[in-house]
């Protein structure tokens, strides 16, 4: 997968402005061009005026649109062809998590490609962590997770967590387990700049063990699968990614798979 166009949608607060400037950034790095997109909010029930995405005619160009921002948002990546749609994050409280909102919440489950969700005070992808669940399915995230990862020459780790009951049943158990063999050898394969992609095996409660390596690791970037659909809330990933979205403490790039 190629990475060259990327796709940032402000609100004009802060988050979004940062949003807009790591877009610019990232496409400067990947030699592409990006966007920028400013949505004013309207309720629910106000029919969208379905005009055209107009090409810019500069690697910055811009546009302004009137909708539901999360809608519009996708609509408006898709038609430009955006290989990455870039949102801000809102800061962390001190008593609960990440806020995401509507406007994530509706991205995650109708993009049809990468979404980053970027906070402040994040300026550069120096390590980046991709979490992988062992699935044929869950393997679609390398691809684009290498893609990002060289953008940035950044540091890549894999992260695979096995129930613990599994994990414990023999010494070995880890090294022969199917989803280990299956994920060991396509992230051996990959051609990184900055190294080769080192994989961690972990077993217990996968948000927390990917949460430590997060840590450990000191990652920049959280890389997971999402499944698109899904009823509002559910942010597209079932509750394992539900949580790290809104816990993980740094930036977040969600792969449809």
């Amino acid at each position: 997968m190629v990475m060259k166009r990327f796709f940032a949608a402000t609100d004009g607060s802060r988050d979004g402005e940062h949003a807009v400037a790591m877009a610019s950034t990232l496409a400067q790095r990947a030699g592409g061009e990006f966007a920028r997109l400013e949505v004013d909010s309207v309720s629910a029930a106000w029919e969208p005026q379905l005009e055209p995405w107009k090409e810019p005619t500069a690697p910055n160009g811009s546009a302004n649109r009137r909708g539901l921002p999360g809608v519009e948002i996708v609509r408006n990546a898709e038609l430009w062809g955006a290989d990455v749609v870039v949102l801000g994050r809102h800061d962390r409280t001190a008593k609960g998590p990440f806020t995401l909102g509507e406007t994530s919440d509706t991205v995650i489950r109708r993009r049809s490609g990468p979404s980053l969700f970027v906070p402040p005070e994040t300026c550069a992808f120096e390590r980046v962590l991709v979490a992988l669940d062992g699935s044929l399915r869950g393997l679609g995230v390398l691809g684009p997770a290498a893609a990002f990862v060289e953008i940035g020459r950044s540091r890549a780790y894999a992260i695979c967590v096995l129930p613990r009951a599994e994990f414990e049943s023999t010494p070995d158990a880890s090294s022969a387990d199917p989803r280990v063999e299956r994920i060991r050898p396509l992230v051996d394969r990959l051609q990184l700049t900055a190294g080769p992609c080192e994989l961690v095996i972990r077993a217990g409660n996968a948000v927390q063990e990917v949460l430590a390596a997060i840590e450990a690791t000191a990652a920049d970037l959280l890389v997971i699968g999402v499944r698109r659909g899904g009823a509002a809330g559910d942010l597209g990933s079932g509750h394992i990614g539900r949580d790290l979205l809104q816990t993980a403490p740094c930036a977040v790039l969600t792969v449809p798979i």
